[in-house]
C-alpha cells in the first residue's frame, strides 16, 4: 500500500504523476511524498532524551507548517514580519522543551537553509 501524497501548501491529495497541485495551483516539491520526521540527532539538545526530541521536533514541524502557509497566504512572497516573528516562536518552543536554544532572540536559527551553528 502507498502513502498519500498531499499538498504542502493545502492538504489537497495527489496523484502518484501530479506537478502542480489543483487545488492551489503551486507546484508539488519532493517533500510531499516525504515520511514522517525522522529522529533528530543530539547535537540539537544532548540532554534531552531521544523521545522528548523526537517529539519536539514534530511539534516544531507542524506548527511552523501553519505559520509559514500562513505567512505565504498573506504575501506571495512570505509576509517578513510574521516569518521573522515565526522564527522566535519556535526558537522559543524548542528553549523551553530542551533547554538548547536562547528563548525568544530574534534571528536565531533554528534549522534549516543557511542554519550555521
Amino acid at each position: 500500500m502507498s502513502e498519500v501524497r498531499r499538498c504542502e501548501w493545502c492538504s489537497a491529495r495527489l496523484g502518484a504523476r501530479d506537478r502542480v497541485c489543483f487545488s492551489c495551483h503551486r507546484p508539488v516539491t519532493a517533500a510531499a511524498s516525504a515520511g514522517p520526521v525522522a529522529e533528530p540527532d543530539a547535537t540539537l539538545a544532548p540532554a534531552a532524551p531521544p523521545d522528548a526530541r523526537a517529539l519536539t521536533a514534530e511539534m516544531v514541524v507542524l506548527a511552523g507548517d501553519g505559520l509559514l502557509r500562513e505567512a505565504f497566504r498573506r504575501e506571495l512572497n512570505g509576509d517578513a514580519a510574521l516569518l521573522a516573528e515565526s522564527s522566535v516562536v519556535l526558537s522559543s518552543y524548542l528553549a523551553h522543551r530542551l533547554g538548547s536554544l536562547q528563548p525568544g532572540v530574534p534571528g536565531q536559527s533554528i534549522g534549516g537553509p543557511g542554519d550555521v551553528r
